[in-house]
């Protein structure tokens, strides 16, 4: 794992490492009679960037590992300031780590030859009413950086959030910003882009709000999320559901929203705990657990009971001898494929796009797949879910549908 420190340090330790206490137990007190050696689990890092000058200054605010794409990366020299135009050249393959501190700047470590870095970005202060960077000397021209997030369709474009509540996109191969997105009145907490459609992401800020980008239109958000009940200091999109995801707020709780419901209210909250802050919120790969870690330590685990907009499909069964037909509703999961057309549905739906008389329902172009067994996990580790109504009819009205005896 790797760590980022007020100091500006980076550290990678390996959780593997061991080395032997020095001490054995005697013989008498091992089951077999046999001798062993006890080993300790080092705290020790496997690679640390020291003290050098050339590390950020100030304190790493967050750290992200992404995929090496084999492209020349960077605006400086490797292991050096990056004032200069040259390029630094990644290493083939692997993953590519890279962190951004208060000191403003944004650096890529290699950790082939112990921890070499390439400076990726100064962030430059702007000036609200130019839009330009300030050149006044007397002003600091380096903005404070406060947490960025990659491109899943592109590593080599990337987001940052800074102190003075402006977003910028910047790319690996390009010193300057490549667009600016001004709306937040206080620092930036977090970015993410959604995975499912890597056009839009959101911001969440210390002015206790949430917003959803499009990442072409920077002129202003999508939608503003503003009915909080607390700053928020995390969010997380759901990796199964494209409209779902989590925030962990400063009062204690965590809600969980899904545009395809309503951008007004969560659908789903926990009770406040003002002396345990919630910092941050990550879900589980199958989208149904949640976990969220406090200023205390702890981590709290949250099962979701299958948010999110899923697909419905009927099916009916009649025992001989009984004249009542019941009718079993089936809900499951949109496949992955589709998740980015139910967000864009749900962004349309929100904005006015659409008719208001257009369902917030998501309705498949494509037919489902046979039928799962009852009980059965779907795609995502979720539980077929099931509504059943007793349909007191005649046959012949249900004779479109395919009706099943049950023994």
């Amino acid at each position: 794992y790797i760590t980022g420190s007020l100091d500006g340090s980076v550290a990678l330790y390996d959780i593997r490492a061991r080395i032997a206490s020095g001490q054995q137990q005697k013989k008498d007190d091992l089951p077999g009679n046999s001798a062993t050696t006890t080993y300790i689990y080092t705290t020790k890092p496997a690679l640390e960037s020291g003290n050098s000058s050339e590390r950020h200054q100030e304190a790493i605010m967050e750290v992200k590992c992404t995929e090496n794409r084999s492209v020349g990366v960077g605006v400086g020299q490797e292991g050096g300031s990056g004032s200069g135009g040259g390029s630094g050249q990644s290493e083939h393959g692997g993953e590519v780590l890279s962190t951004i501190s208060l000191d403003g700047r944004v650096i890529q470590w290699q950790t082939s030859k112990g921890l070499e870095h390439t400076e990726l970005m100064r962030l430059k202060r702007l000036d609200p009413k130019t839009k330009q960077a300030f050149s006044n000397t007397l002003l600091s021209r380096t903005a404070a950086g406060t947490c960025f997030d990659f491109s899943p369709a592109d590593p080599m474009f990337y987001i940052v959030g800074t102190e003075d509540g402006n977003i910028h996109k910047c790319s690996r191969s390009y010193p300057d910003f490549v667009d600016t997105y001004y709306g937040h009145m206080g620092a930036i907490k977090r970015l993410q882009w959604n995975s499912f459609d890597s056009d839009y992401f959101l911001s969440a800020g210390a002015d206790g709000t949430i917003r959803l980008w499009h990442s072409e239109h920077s002129s202003k958000p999508i939608l503003i999320f503003s009915s909080l009940r607390d700053t928020p200091n995390d969010i997380c999109w759901s990796p199964v559901a494209s409209t779902v995801f989590a925030i962990g707020m400063n009062d204690g709780g965590v809600a969980v929203w899904d545009l395809s419901s309503s951008v007004v209210d969560p659908v789903a909250i926990t009770n406040q705990d003002p002396d345990r802050p919630i910092i941050s919120v990550k879900f589980h790969e199958n989208g149904q657990l949640l976990f969220a870690g406090d200023t205390l330590g702890c981590v709290s685990v949250f099962r979701l009971a299958n948010i999110g907009p899923m697909n419905a499909y009927s099916t009916y069964a009649r025992k001989k001898g009984v004249a009542k037909i019941k009718k079993r509703t089936h809900y499951q999961r949109i496949p992955q494929a589709e998740q980015g057309e139910v967000l864009r549905a749900a962004i349309k739906k929100e904005t006015g796009e659409l008719n208001e008389s257009t369902p917030l329902s998501y309705t498949p172009k494509v037919s489902l797949l046979s039928q799962p067994k009852e009980g059965e996990l779907l795609d995502g580790g979720v539980e077929e879910q099931e509504d059943e109504e007793d349909i007191d009819e005649h046959a012949e009205e249900l004779e479109n549908e395919e009706i099943l005896d049950e023994d």
